[in-house]
Formats: structure tokens, sequence, C-alpha cells
């Protein structure tokens, strides 16, 4: 039986790209034969989810997180140590998998001492968006030196998408790593598709059976761009509905924009994640457009395309499938004027070619975005080094 321990300082219960990111890859390593998983986490601020509250793993909690609180995670590394320690006297650990964060500095180190292999996640570019953020002199500096710790004493590393696979190959450290990139899974099981009438009926909207609408699942920050899907609606001159779900610190001023411009939008707030599917159903096809600047490959492209709907979505190496295999519109930047073209191309196509084209996108994610994948890569990278 081989023993992982996944390190993150994310909240498992929430609901952004970075803790489905974390909790996938956890629910996906608890379901490998033969690995039992061990979770060092914060204390979830929503209810547990069944991650959490499963018989099968054993959870060992972190203080309270604060939000954005350097001395936090200055203060949690201890914890973590004595986490470990905890575990590894009780049975040997085989393996130590954990994201590359501004907190996480003790599993590295602690890899190192007891000659554990680690396995490193990298979900961006964090030297690039501490940078960016900039929350107190010295960050960047501070970033380097947590990449460089990690670097030294990662077994393997897998990126999540190809812009963060070669900045971690250049970085000092990582010239013995194994690098390669893993884009993010689904859960097809959890992102089914529903018949789209079936879903509108379940949800709470109302939507006509031939309405057009178009979907946003997110945490409305402001690189998700919802700021120019609005815009666009808005310039249109086509008859375009927007479902607009989740929460976030641009909501209220996205919710206050379509009032203004008199955009026929519904924002739904949280929904809960076991429900997600249903919403994306109920749409004739989903945004996903990102800032390019940010350096990111959104999750949520792969779930609506799981649920057999077309996207919209920002260009990048990790997207280019959706122009080749034809599964949506993809903008180079999403400004107003080429979210209005993209809106405007899928509203023009016949239902029945949007749903061929839902069916060959989620196809593409079965054969190629599962999260068993990656678990299995990660436990055969522990046992090479075993």
């Amino acid at each position: 039986m081989t023993r992982i321990i996944f390190v993150t300082l994310v909240d498992l219960s929430g609901t952004s790209g970075q803790n489905l990111y974390s909790r996938e890859v956890a629910n996906s390593l608890n379901e490998l034969e033969g690995c039992s998983l061990e979770i060092i986490c914060p204390y979830p601020k929503r209810e547990k989810t069944e991650l959490l509250s499963s018989d099968n793993i054993s959870v060992h909690y972190l203080s309270k997180k604060r939000r954005q609180d350097p001395k936090w995670n200055l203060r949690i590394q201890p914890e973590i140590i004595n986490h470990l320690q905890k575990i590894h006297r009780t049975k040997p650990i085989d393996g130590i998998v954990t994201p590359l964060k501004p907190g996480l500095v003790s599993p590295p180190l602690f890899s190192y001492w007891y000659d554990i292999p680690q396995i490193l996640l990298v979900e961006g570019m964090l030297e690039k968006n501490i940078a960016k953020m900039s929350p107190f002199p010295g960050a960047t500096a501070i970033a380097k030196g947590i990449v460089k710790i990690n670097a030294m004493n990662s077994t393997q590393a897998f990126a999540a998408y190809d812009e963060a696979r070669d900045m971690i190959r250049s970085r000092s450290g990582f010239a013995n790593t194994p690098t390669e990139t893993f884009h993010h899974g689904v859960d097809t099981d959890q992102f089914r598709p529903i018949p789209r009438q079936k879903a509108r009926a379940q949800i709470d909207a109302e939507f006509r059976d031939d309405d057009f609408v178009i979907g946003f699942v997110g945490s409305f920050k402001k690189y998700h761009c919802v700021d120019p899907l609005l815009r666009a609606v808005d310039s249109s001159q086509k008859e375009i509905k927007l479902l607009l779900v989740g929460e976030g610190p641009e909501h209220e001023q996205m919710e206050s924009l379509a009032k203004t411009l008199d955009v026929d939008a519904h924002f739904t707030g949280f929904v809960d994640h076991e429900t997600v599917n249903t919403y994306i159903s109920a749409t004739d096809a989903a945004y996903g457009a990102i800032d390019p600047d940010h350096w990111g490959s959104p999750m949520k492209v792969f779930e609506y395309l799981s649920c057999e709907r077309p996207v919209i979505a920002t260009h990048s190496d990790s997207l280019s499938f959706v122009e080749s295999e034809n599964l949506g519109e993809i903008v180079r930047t999403p400004s107003q004027h080429e979210v209005e073209s993209a809106l405007e191309s899928l509203h023009e196509m016949s239902n029945e070619d949007r749903v061929e084209m839902g069916k060959r996108g989620r196809k593409y994610i079965i054969e190629n975005r599962t999260w068993d994948t990656l678990a299995k890569k990660i436990e055969e990278a522990i046992k090479e080094r075993q």
C-alpha cells in the first residue's frame, strides 16, 4: 500500500479554480487502488465536502486560514512539519504531493530531511502573479526563493499548462527534475450533460426553450472578463440571454452593470457544486474567456465541454484544441468586439449543430482530460523513486 500525503493551503470546500483543482487531485488520489491518502489542509469554511468526510481518509487540519495574510503562511509552517512528523512516525510516508504556493515551504524541506519523494503541482506562474499583486515589498524575491526550494527537492513536477511548465524548467534547481504538462482535468461523472429543456426546468430562472442562453460559472474576478461579456451582449443585434453562476469580488459590480445596460442576465449567486452541471446544461454555450495576461488555463472550459456545451475561450497553447477540434469560439483578447463576434457566430448556428459540437467536446474531454490519469502519473513517479 502506497502511503501518500497531500498538503494544500486552499480551502477544499471552496469553489474557485484553485480550490477545485486541489480537491479533484485529492479525490483522484483517494480512488487509486493500492494507495492510502491523508490530507493536511485548512479547516473548511463551508460544510465539509464528501472528500473531507470520507472514512477512507485521515484529515489533519491547520489553524484557521486568514485571507491573504502573509503572517499566517509563516505561522503554519511548524504546524505542517508537526503533522508530517506524526504521520511519518506511525508509518513511513511514501510520497508527498503539494501545489506550488507561497506558503508551502515545509513539504519540500521535510521531503529532503527524510528522503521522501515530493510531487509538485504547478497551477500558475507564482512569481509573476505575486509580482502583479505586490502584497508587500520583497514578495517577489520570497516567491523566487520558494520556487527554488521546491525545485531542488521535487522528484517530479506537473504543470497545468505549457507556459507554467516552461517557466519551471527555466528556473535553477529544476534542471534535473522531470517536468511535464498535465492540463486541468474534469470529473466527467460530476460534469455530465442534462437535456437543455429538462435542465432549464430545474433551475431558478425563467428561460423559454427557444431562448439563446450563454452561461458563465466562476468567482467573478476581474481576469474572468465578465465586463466585456455584458457589453458584448448589450451591443449585439442578436437576442442573447445570460445565466451567470457564482459569487466573488466583482459580483455586485457586474450585477449593477447589467442593470445599467439593461442586459437580460440572471445572476444566481452561489450554488452547490453538485448542481453546477445542471446550470451549465441549461445554456446553449458557455463563456470561459480570461485575461491573457493572467497566465492560467481555466478549468471551467473543460467543465463546460464535459457538459456538452460549446465554449468561448481565450487563445492559448493549452486551449488550442478548442479551435482544432471545432468545439467553440476562440478570442485572441476578450474585448467587447471579439466577444460579440464569438457570441454571434454561435447564435447563427442551428441548435442541432451546437448539440453536435457539444457532443464532440465531451468526447474529447473523456479521452484526454480526466483526473484519474494525473493520479496514476503521480503514483508512478512516487514508485519509481522508492
